[in-house]
């Protein structure tokens, strides 16, 4: 079968539909795309492998637009965010972040980035020996309470603190408190 000609057949088809019909090729689309079960392991995989392969990377994510109400680039960050969060937290057993703890480190590092591509497409700095931190680097040395300052300021409280070289000659810092940005999990 022709899938090409049927495509125009089918779009020639939508145009001459009378008024007022209930169905036509957008209800049936909608009608399979309501049964359809997204939640089958594995899709996922298939959408992103199928796109590595496509050739029009633009005509699929547009597709991928329309199918999804959703930029495909959205998709893949928050997919990304989520799934490196996941890892994170599994590997974390002791502590966790609040939401307004995730809140300051992804705010964190997306200002260093910012600030890091700044002084590298100007010319002034280099990334040999430094690197943004990711949030799981992050968990990883309040984990290890290696960078912890308690009863600072004779206020019995315990912060983590640390400076990140986000580029050869450029630190940022940041600080998080016990108790408000993360707190014990419940692994632990």
């Amino acid at each position: 079968m022709d899938l090409s000609k049927l495509a125009e057949e089918v779009m020639d088809l939508s145009t001459k539909q009378p008024d007022g019909m209930i169905r036509d090729a957008d209800t049936i689309l909608a009608d399979i795309m309501e049964t359809a079960d997204f939640q089958i392991s594995g899709i996922s995989d298939d959408i992103l492998k199928l796109y590595l392969e496509v050739e029009n990377k633009g005509d699929f994510e547009s597709l991928f637009c329309l199918m999804a109400d959703k930029k495909f680039e959205d998709y893949l960050v928050e997919s990304k965010k989520v799934m490196e969060q996941n890892i994170a937290e599994s590997k974390h057993s002791k502590y966790k972040l609040t939401e307004n703890g995730e809140r300051i480190v992804l705010g964190f590092i997306a200002k260093a980035y910012k600030m890091q591509n700044i002084l590298l497409e100007s010319g002034t700095d280099t990334t040999i020996n430094a690197g943004v931190p990711s949030l799981d680097d992050i968990l990883d040395e309040i984990e290890s309470e290696k960078y912890f300052e308690e009863n600072a300021w004779h206020t019995r409280d315990k912060h983590y603190s640390n400076s990140w070289h986000i580029t050869d000659h450029f630190q940022m810092g940041i600080t998080l408190k016990y108790g408000e940005d993360f707190v014990l999990s419940e692994n632990s």
